[in-house]
């Protein structure tokens, strides 16, 4: 209590403790750069490889330019290991400007250098991962830097030899891909090709960028991108050594010197499986015949699992026992990626080829260049031998893995126009609209999937009757008489002109018309008494907070948004069907 002007005042000692305890919870940048007593790149860093992120507090006590931190995270930071390095490094650092400014020999310059400490980051791997599933829902992002590094120039802040082990990372997690064919998805953008593989149970989405100079933008930080980089190459070597072990294959694997200098990458991978599994192989020739009636009993149990799995088979091996030539103007790494993740054979104009390009084997030529040139580089006698040889561009290749299933190739001919690329990761039921190339798509994987039984005694009971209607057709017009040949030609004349006409009325009636000023105003007060309804039903909710009513605004507003999108590519759809609708619009125009 505390007396003013004959007054009894409440003292505030109560609200200082409530609010010391709020923001005891929040350190600042500065502070939390203080207690460890780093600087500030290196407690960047420091935070990028422990996970560590800001907060946004409630009440921003210290003010709202600053930068909030847990205390139990900075807590946290300073008892790592990594923490003592970077003390030493920063000994060792001025180590090495005394012994500069002293003009000390060179050797003893070198000495100091060689001296520098090191850390590793395999105990915060196992902290932020516990599990090997874990690691693999955060693979997106470190696929994707990986493989823009991999094709990044060599510049001041970036060496070559970081280079050289991004490249290598890339190779093996996609020789895994395509040993294990877990390649499910491919997209082709203009940031990019994504690629999507099942890992385990797991969906793995990245980008690759497309092979061309690149440049460092003079606007990116480099120094936090490589902080990244530091952790995610770290993350990489532990996942494709666990990759590589599921598959009982050699890791690191081997790589072709030869195939390699000649420019070779996926093809200079050598996979050899561990002396555990070819042991392994020889024993379970010798058990085979021993366990057959168990093995049958399980397969009695598991009948649905394995149907699922045969499945799953399908579609991994969707090139199966097909071979693909490739012109030298395509995308090659990108398609040998993707066909051979799918069982299929690649070769290439090189001298590393697998097979030449009149080899009889040869199904399939992947071109992109017009028909009249192919002989000119003689891909019209490609596939010699083999009359199933077909030209397509690269574009059937991507659309076929997305379907699930071969696509005509008449679509995808050298001279042809090619159908729309739809992606694979749209939801088009919710989105609300399906293209037409999707519904097509779709017509095509249902029609090749085996219908059930009852379905075909269906069909079959259907004919019968059919046959039976035709059958008594044929009795009554043997019963009528002959008719003649000018009759029945005048008769089927007549039925056109007819059908002609109620479509040609069809199509004029469903013709956009000018509204008259009565029908005009009836929308009007239409859109009134709809705007009257939502502003009855926005009252009806009574959401007393601001913050949630306005998220609620935005939401509905986005459902109308997505509403009146999805109905103009229907009607933009529906003029480019028909005709006579796009000349109405481009006379009025």
């Amino acid at each position: 209590m505390v007396r003013k002007g004959g007054k009894f005042l409440h003292s505030k000692k109560t609200s200082d403790k409530a609010s010391f305890s709020r923001t005891s919870s929040y350190v600042t940048r500065g502070q939390a750069i203080r207690r460890l007593q780093l600087s500030l790149p290196q407690f960047r860093k420091l935070c990028i490889l422990k996970g560590v992120y800001p907060r946004e507090p409630t009440k921003k006590v210290k003010g709202k330019d600053k930068t909030y931190y847990y205390t139990k995270d900075i807590l946290f930071l300073a008892n790592d290991p990594i923490l003592k390095t970077f003390r030493e490094k920063k000994t060792w650092r001025k180590r090495v400007t005394k012994a500069k400014g002293r003009h000390a020999p060179r050797e003893v310059v070198q000495r100091i250098e060689a001296q520098m400490p090191v850390y590793k980051l395999d105990h915060i791997i196992r902290e932020r991962y516990p599990t090997f599933v874990d690691a693999l829902r955060e693979l997106d992002d470190a696929l994707s830097m990986i493989h823009l590094f991999a094709q990044m120039p060599t510049v001041s802040m970036v060496d070559a030899t970081r280079i050289a082990n991004c490249k290598r990372l890339c190779l093996e997690l996609q020789s895994y891909v395509m040993h294990a064919r877990a390649l499910r998805k491919v997209f082709v953008s203009i940031k990019g090709t994504y690629y999507q593989a099942s890992i385990q149970g797991e969906r793995v989405t990245w980008i690759v960028p497309f092979q061309y100079t690149h440049r460092m933008p003079k606007e990116v930080d480099v120094r936090v991108m490589l902080s990244f980089l530091e952790f995610y190459e770290s993350l990489m070597g532990f996942v494709n050594y666990k990759l590589f072990s599921s598959q009982n294959l050699h890791y690191p694997p081997k790589l072709d010197l030869g195939k390699e200098a000649d420019g070779e990458s996926l093809f200079a991978v050598i996979l050899e499986p561990t002396a555990s599994e070819a042991a392994a192989g020889g024993a379970a020739a010798v058990e085979d015949g021993e366990d057959e009636e168990g093995f049958e009993e399980e397969a009695t149990v598991f009948k649905d699992v394995g149907a699922f799995q045969d499945a799953e088979k399908k579609a991994n091996s969707l090139f199966e026992g097909m071979a693909f030539f490739l012109s030298r103007e395509v995308p090659r790494h990108s398609l040998e990626f993707v066909i051979r993740s799918l069982g299929g054979q690649v070769s290439w104009d090189g001298p590393s080829a697998p097979y030449g390009k009149e080899d009889p084997r040869i199904t399939h030529v992947v071109v992109d260049r017009p028909a009249a040139g192919l002989a000119a580089v003689g891909l019209d006698k490609a596939g010699k031998g083999k009359k199933t040889a077909a030209l397509v561009q690269p574009q059937w290749v991507f659309d076929s893995v997305n379907a699930g299933l071969l696509l005509p190739v008449e679509e995808y001919g050298p001279d042809a126009k090619l159908p729309p690329h739809l992606s694979p990761f749209v939801d088009n039921e919710k989105e609300g609209y399906m293209p037409e190339r999707a519904e097509e798509i779709a017509a095509m994987i249902a029609a090749s999937k085996p219908a059930p039984e009852g379905a075909e005694e269906e069909e079959s009971s259907d004919e019968e009757m059919a046959d039976a209607d035709d059958s008594d057709d044929d009795e009554e017009e043997a019963e009528s008489g002959p008719v003649d040949d000018e009759t029945r030609y005048a008769q089927e004349l007549a039925l056109e002109r007819q059908m002609a006409a109620a479509k040609s009325a069809e199509l004029l009636a469903g013709l956009p018309q000018e509204p008259t000023p009565a029908e005009r105003k009836e929308r009007q007060k239409t859109r009134r008494e709809k705007k009257e309804k939502a502003q009855k039903q926005m009252a009806a909710i009574m959401i007393p907070n601001k913050k949630k009513r306005q998220l609620y605004k935005q939401i509905e507003y986005s459902k109308t948004a997505k509403a009146e999108k999805n109905q103009k590519l229907l009607e933009k759809r529906e003029a480019a069907a028909s005709p006579v609708k796009a000349i109405a619009k481009k006379t009025r125009s």
